[in-house]
């Protein structure tokens, strides 16, 4: 007998998609788009297609699997019962000799976003003091921007860029990324709107856009400023918004008067034609919509950069009006209980915070006590996190380390206890996004494949049996379903947003707003002073430039003959999601690189190339092409498999300026990496 259940796509992704299964005899046969959803309407990525196959994919982990010496490869099948006394075992031996569980750290991010999947944060914060790697390495620094201009970051509803008359994207990429809002592009273009692409890749967006301009990368903040130094200059600036509800703009605007279109041109590389493009554009639109893409800030000054765009926006008034604003994205729907506390997680008095930062430089040895058990989970740092082979090394230092994962990654190679965990087509749960305000709610279709447990289910069983073992009692629920747990997650907020009462009320249904968010409207901001904040007292406090100014100086330097190396996501991978199924295809990992540089390099299209710096080298084939800028080297992230020939081996362990406040950890700044190509003998 067939039946249809309803899902949501809990990927670290734009759209958060609304799906329907269709399960017939306890297995799943197939999965499309629902149609209903005001979003998603029925369309599915390539990787949300795939999902039947990685459910049933021979490789998947079944049971779990443990080795005495990490990346040894030695694997052996165990019970979940032998399991979980190794854990025990393992801890209670820390706890005897330090008196609590300090030397255990939790090291997770976003590879599931549903709120059972912040059962593991929940757990570690229920059994005494324990360690934390806290940090966004994709996102923070512009969480961080938002935060000393408006008080946070809030973004309208994409719905809203269809009454925009102008719509400028610095760095996204959504014909990729962002699937889903596609639809609303087309509508505003429908509807008069004129789009604009800046980014240092002529990218797949590119086609929908009516203007596309190639910058160099790090210097959007100095053609953010000078366009807001020429809307000033002609009088196309917002004087009652400026008077009535911003802070500092005088100092703002006398520090951009020494700026000259010629200094922009020569720093941003960008044409002159295109400058006073952009110039003539931004006088005439009434409403213009700014779209910030993550990859924006990945920079030694990427949070600046979003200031600078911000100011931008600011200075015309565009801010709080339908169809304007700046858009990064949001955390309103990030409101159930366990996930509000996993954003305070790095104010913890109780608890050990390593900072990302200080992890991926230092490791977890070097602390007093030294990290003797990692538990990592929704992460897969062996590829994901830079310079991995470092990483390798940490991992070995560390005596116990567990992770939970569907397949055998390349981090759980070097891990002793590897535990098999459930899709979510096996198990109840909640995915919001933090890009629309939709609310779905996860149906469990199937029972678990094999002896896989979700990760709720793994924090409850491991508590209950550590009951009366350890120093710090464990106070992590057991006695509850996944429903009710969920339901504990409910509070005020989340009966607001979503209008559910209760978990029960909001089973296998979904909801969206009736009519479109725009962020600010009544211009009330959540700063010191109630105003945007052109000069930010905070960012003052904290060692930062108190204006949203560019400074070249602050700029990463290119090193003489070396490319600076971009590392974006492609259509068909999410980090290292999905490198396992079968039926999205296997690219050939190639560096693209502009014409003219591989021309000065002796290089040629289709030819073997050395891409390398200090600390690795990989192998790859060149893709010439215009669509890159000069200077750039671009390799996407789902080229290799291991972390020896993982991209982000050639990443350098370095901050972006900003992201402790909202994080505890700078961000990472992954594009001002640089890289010599050389061509090799085939």
């Amino acid at each position: 007998m067939m039946a249809i259940t309803r899902h949501v796509c809990p990927r670290n992704c734009f759209s958060t998609c609304s799906m329907l299964a269709e399960v017939e005899n306890g297995q799943l046969k197939k999965v499309t788009g629902d149609k209903d959803h005001p979003y998603t309407r029925g369309k599915l990525c390539a990787k949300g297609l795939s999902y039947v196959d990685q459910v049933y994919h021979p490789e998947r982990l079944t049971y779990p699997m443990y080795q005495k010496t990490k990346g040894s490869g030695r694997f052996e099948r165990i019970s979940w019962e032998d399991a979980y006394g190794l854990i025990i075992n393992e801890w209670e031996q820390i706890d005897r000799m330090y008196g609590s569980l300090l030397p255990v750290g939790l090291y997770k991010y976003t590879g599931d976003l549903s709120v059972g999947h912040y059962a593991p944060e929940e757990f570690f914060s229920s059994i005494g003091p324990t360690t934390r790697i806290v940090g966004s390495p994709c996102a923070s620094a512009g969480f961080d921007a938002a935060t000393y201009d408006m008080g946070g970051a809030d973004a309208s509803d994409p719905e809203t860029m269809t009454e925009a008359e102008l719509i400028v994207i610095w760095g996204a990429n959504p014909a990729v990324t962002s699937v889903h809002s596609i639809h609303f592009l087309q509508e505003a273009r429908r509807n008069g709107a004129t789009i604009v692409l800046i980014d240092p890749v002529l990218t797949k967006t590119a086609r929908l856009a009516d203007h596309y301009i190639q910058i160099n990368p790090g210097t959007d903040g100095l053609l953010a400023n000078a366009l807001a130094l020429g809307l000033i200059r002609n009088d196309r600036h917002d004087v009652t918004f400026l008077e009535r509800h911003t802070n500092g703009f005088e100092r703002f605007y006398e520090a951009l008067t020494s700026l000259t279109d010629q200094d922009v041109l020569r720093v941003t590389g960008i044409q002159e034609k295109a400058l006073a493009r952009l110039h003539t554009l931004l006088a005439s639109s009434r409403r213009t919509f700014h779209w910030l893409g993550l990859g924006f800030q990945r920079h030694v000054n990427g949070g600046q950069m979003i200031r600078c765009v911000n100011a931008l926006a600011a200075v015309n008034g565009m801010i709080g009006k339908p169809g304007a604003g700046v858009h990064y994205a949001h955390a309103d729907t990030w409101i159930f209980t366990n996930q509000t506390a996993f954003f305070k997680e790095h104010l913890s008095e109780e608890n050990r915070i390593l900072p990302l930062n200080d992890w991926l430089e230092f490791g977890g040895m070097h602390l007093d006590p030294p990290l003797k058990s990692l538990w990592i989970s929704c992460r897969n740092p062996l590829i994901q996190d830079p310079q991995p082979a470092r990483i390798r090394e940490y991992l070995k230092e560390i005596p116990f380390v567990v992770t939970a994962d569907l397949f055998m990654t390349e981090t759980a190679k070097w891990s002793n206890l590897v535990l098999p965990v459930t899709t979510f087509f096996e198990e109840e749960d909640i995915a919001t996004s933090y890009w629309h305000r939709g609310f779905t709610y996860n149906e469990q279709a199937i029972l678990p494949v094999g002896e896989a447990k979700s990760d709720y289910t793994i924090m409850q069983e491991l508590a209950g049996r550590m009951a009366g073992r350890f120093t710090y009692p464990c106070t992590f629920p057991t006695g509850l379903s996944k429903r009710s747990y969920l339901n504990r997650q409910w509070n005020p907020d989340v009966r607001r947003q979503f209008g559910f009462r209760d978990v029960h009320d909001a089973f296998a249904k979904q909801s969206y707003p009736q009519t479109p968010y725009t962020a600010w409207t009544d211009r009330v901001f959540k700063t010191p002073s109630g105003n945007y904040e052109f000069d930010s007292g905070l960012a003052r406090k904290n060692g930062l430039p108190a204006l949203p100014v560019h400074d070249e100086a602050t700029r990463a330097p290119q090193p003489e003959g070396m490319l600076r190396l971009l590392t974006p996501h492609d259509t068909f991978g999410l980090n290292s999601q999905f490198r396992e199924t079968r039926t999205i295809p296997v690219q050939k990992p190639a560096v693209f690189l502009h014409p003219d540089d591989a021309k000065e390099a002796g290089i040629q299209n289709g030819s073997n190339v050395q891409v390398q710096n200090r600390h690795g080298s990989l192998l790859l084939t060149a893709a010439l092409t215009a669509d890159v800028a000069k200077g750039v080297a671009l390799i996407y992230q789902r080229s290799g498999q291991t972390a020896d020939d993982a991209v982000n081996q050639l990443v350098t362990v370095q901050s972006a300026d900003m992201g402790e406040m909202v994080s505890g950890s700078k961000g990472i700044a992954y594009y001002d990496t640089f890289v010599e190509v050389r061509p090799v003998s085939n």
